[in-house]
């Protein structure tokens, strides 16, 4: 990664002029300005700043990343300094914008009001957020550089062990719990940021553009021939399930599922929007964040488990601690909403409506697995092929004249091919197929 830090004091404290020169790196000027805003608030006299880039391809497909140390000195000239990392929109466009609006009111308004409906305490299951702006011609939104903590990204190659899923599990359940318990507590409040969420996702064009990547997973059945073959009675519970997958899509954007276990979800709930925590000398994972809110909204909370469980474990962790991890996350759900002094959990979320939910969920999970593979498991040119697709799609979106979205094909690698062909046995053998 290209790097610079800047050597010469900027005239008359000027904190952009300290910027004027960053490197080979082409930092956008809303990055600027959020530096600047934050070295200001924190009251950094002659401030420094060394900037890198903060992510890599196949990291993420919506955002470009900065990862930026500021130093300088406070008011009694004590020597003070901040990590963090600098979001902003890959490319310009209707949806990039629409999807930095919701992760704005997630990090201005939603979490805010969760870790205070339900009083979490340390560690909160996401990073602190320093600067949010989506106003202007370009958004940007800075947040705590969670590598300084020893926090980094999993291997997305790789399955998520036992021990990653719980710490996951336990994280993602205090994050559905204060939101369930902000639902019931502050309804009104909880409805105005749940509209304010959707209203990028009940836009019927961005639905239209996904098309493709509807069809993408309509054909995923195609993988699994030798698995499951023409005629088959495993082939044809399949093949109506991903059929079935674009209506049930679009009608969960525009009309919600409502009930119990409906609440804020994360929306994009899989092994690359989350940074796990390890031991410096052993190599232990200790904690887990979320990360990247950007379709968050009102849902059924199961469905972030769907994603998650479903596309991001092997059989072997399914098979053996399928129940158990189940179960520790209803617990600490159920903490959470006795936290927020809700003392008949029961009342909101049972264990009977859970286990209803999941397997909707695994469903969806089963849907989505084809998807998330792709990108889990692409070379360098499937990573490229789906970049494009989505900036392809996000330039559709909003356009006088509609644009053909880049098309790509599911590289059917063995792995590949395995994992999904895991993924449905896994669903047929609990009957939720």
């Amino acid at each position: 990664m290209s790097a610079a830090a800047l050597q010469e004091k900027p005239p008359c404290g000027s904190v952009l002029a300290a910027m004027a020169t960053i490197g080979e790196l082409d930092v956008p000027a809303v990055v600027k300005n959020a530096l600047a805003e934050i070295a200001k608030a924190r009251g950094f006299g002659e401030p420094r700043f060394h900037v890198e880039s903060g992510s890599s391809a196949g990291d993420g497909y919506t955002s470009v990343m900065f990862r930026v140390n500021l130093n300088g000195t406070d008011a009694s000239g004590k020597a003070d300094s901040l990590s963090v990392m600098c979001k902003t929109t890959i490319s310009d466009n209707m949806m990039m914008a629409g999807v930095f609006k919701t992760e704005d009111c997630i990090y201005k308004s939603v979490l805010p009001a969760m870790e205070n409906i339900a009083a979490l305490k340390e560690p909160l299951p996401w990073p602190r957020c320093y600067h949010s702006d989506v106003g202007g011609e370009k958004p940007c939104i800075v947040l705590g550089d969670l590598g300084v903590d020893n926090f980094t990204m999993a291997d997305r190659r790789v399955p998520l062990d036992v021990k990653h899923c719980r710490l996951a599990l336990s994280q993602l359940a205090r994050y559905h719990g204060a939101g369930l318990a902000l639902r019931h507590l502050k309804p009104d409040e909880f409805q105005y940021m749940a509209d304010t969420l959707g209203a990028s996702y009940a836009n019927k064009e961005m639905l239209e553009a996904f098309q493709h990547f509807f069809t993408t997973i309509e054909n995923a059945a195609d993988i699994l021939l030798d698995k499951f073959p023409e005629g088959s009675e495993e082939r044809s519970k399949l093949q109506r399930l991903l059929s079935s997958f674009p209506e049930e899509f679009i009608r969960s954007m525009h009309s919600p599922p409502d009930g119990p276990g409906c609440g804020i979800i994360h929306g994009d709930c899989h092994i690359n929007n989350m940074m796990f925590q390890y031991e410096t000398v052993s190599g232990e994972v200790t904690g887990c964040k979320l990360i990247d809110f950007q379709t968050s909204r009102f849902g059924a909370t199961a469905m972030d488990l769907g994603s998650l469980l479903v596309a991001c474990t092997d059989k072997a962790t399914r098979d053996e601690h399928w129940d158990d991890l189940l179960r520790g996350y209803h617990r600490e759900l159920q903490d959470t909403l006795r936290s927020s002094g809700i003392m008949d959990p029961d009342s909101i979320y049972s264990w009977d409506q859970f286990m209803v939910r999941m397997q909707e969920a695994v469903r969806y999970g089963v849907c989505w697995t084809p998807m998330a593979l792709h990108a889990f498991l692409a070379d360098a040119q499937g990573v490229q092929e789906l970049h494009d697709s989505v900036k392809g799609l996000g330039d559709t979106i909003g356009s006088k004249q509609l644009t053909p979205t880049p098309t790509f094909k599911i590289q059917a690698s063995p792995q590949m091919v395995q994992r999904f062909g895991d993924v449905v046995q896994s669903a047929l053998d609990w009957g939720w197929l």
